[in-house]
């Protein structure tokens, strides 16, 4: 009896455990997959070509998981990298979150928004470039576009 509980007890987590390793396993993949090299780092950042190659390695890994985090963003995921910034308050108008990286943030734009009489969301990433990054009036890269509801539901995997 005790061993026919435990089988049975073993086959119902064996999926769960299943799902859980690919949960783990995709995740590794995606915080690792698409690692921009230099001379996307250069075209990402408009640098003249062959820049990056000459930026400290730390400083160029710190861009480098900035342009991950920001086109994971753009493709309706979470930034492999930074953490939530939990000190946000709740968001109240559609979903805006920031994340902090390593020298940067990235923020989430999750705005409600009605273009032309569609009811949607201005939806997008912003990265911003801490002073360990870059020095100016405005570090940052943007891309923000409007999606009907169900275009954002869609791209967003609900």
């Amino acid at each position: 009896m005790a061993t026919t509980t435990a089988r049975r007890a073993a086959r119902a987590s064996a999926p769960l455990l299943a799902v859980l390793i690919g949960l783990a396993a995709g995740a590794a993949r995606a915080a690792d997959a698409g690692a921009p090299s230099p001379a996307d780092l250069d075209a990402f950042f408009h640098f003249a070509a062959g820049t990056s190659e000459q930026l400290d390695p730390a400083l160029r890994t710190s861009l480098a998981a900035g342009v991950v985090d920001f086109r994971a963003v753009l493709a309706g995921r979470r930034p492999p990298h930074a953490k939530a910034d939990d000190s946000d308050p709740i968001p109240a108008e559609g979903g805006t979150k920031s994340y902090a990286g390593d020298g940067y943030d990235v923020i989430i734009v999750k705005s409600l928004a009605r273009v032309a009489g569609i009811d949607g969301y201005m939806y997008g990433a912003v990265l911003l470039l801490g002073t360990k990054l870059a020095l100016g009036s405005d570090p940052s890269v943007r891309e923000v576009s409007f999606y009907p509801a169900a275009s954002l539901l869609k791209l967003l995997g609900g």
